[in-house]
């Protein structure tokens, strides 16, 4: 027994590797197929104008099967969309473009955040663009071709809004903070800031809220 414990030993070894790389061939897979969605999208918004009664198809949100499609949404009442029936399409308009130039990102703005539709871009967590200043919590998972590089903005850095009508808005970031996924208030609109970006660590317990103040040239 005490010849076979070694043995035993390196199997278990092997297995847990075997088990870490999967995991992140698929992270990294998962984030590529997430960017090539988003990037689609923009592409058609750009080149077709189409902006409304845009269709996912059940074939195309197969992801959102997947456990980590609730993270951004945990604990929310925003989790998933009432009018949504299992095998229909679901129907998405796309309220803007937000341009984060530091890192290199230009993502269409989806008017809700459901399991599914965070799987294609980031989305509209609450907040209008009809009423000026334009306010948005805007959320996104926790993947690089999202919002999984947030946290590396600083003080000062640029984003921009652009709606479908032409308009626009530049936002300078005012600070980065964290809060736990039960504190709902976090995430309300203040006078303090115009934009948020909203996405949740890798624990999926506290969110990282990065705030964004309107600038005028």
């Amino acid at each position: 027994m005490k010849k076979a414990m070694p043995k035993v030993l390196i199997v278990m070894g092997a297995l847990s590797l075997i088990t870490a790389m999967a995991l992140f061939i698929y992270s990294r897979v998962d984030d590529y197929l997430a960017g090539q969605r988003s990037e689609s999208l923009l592409h058609q918004v750009l080149t077709d104008d189409e902006w409304d009664h845009l269709e996912l198809t059940e074939v195309d949100s197969y992801f959102s099967s997947q456990e980590r499609s609730a993270e951004a949404l945990e604990n929310t009442d925003d989790e998933s969309d009432p009018d949504e029936e299992p095998g229909e399409p679901i129907r998405f308009s796309i309220i803007g473009i937000l341009e984060i130039p530091k890192l290199k990102k230009r993502l269409p703005v989806l008017d809700r955040s459901t399991y599914a539709l965070l799987n294609i871009s980031v989305c509209r967590f609450s907040g209008s663009v009809e009423e000026k200043p334009v306010r948005l919590v805007i959320s996104g998972h926790n993947l690089r071709s999202h919002f999984g590089e947030i946290s590396t903005l600083s003080v000062g850095d640029e984003i921009r809004f652009s709606t479908k009508d032409g308009e626009v808005f530049r936002y300078k970031m005012i600070n980065i903070e964290e809060c736990h996924k039960s504190e709902g208030r976090a995430v309300q609109a203040g006078d303090d800031w115009d934009i948020t970006l909203l996405t949740c660590k890798k624990d999926r317990t506290f969110r990282t809220l990065v705030r964004f103040k309107e600038v005028f040239d």
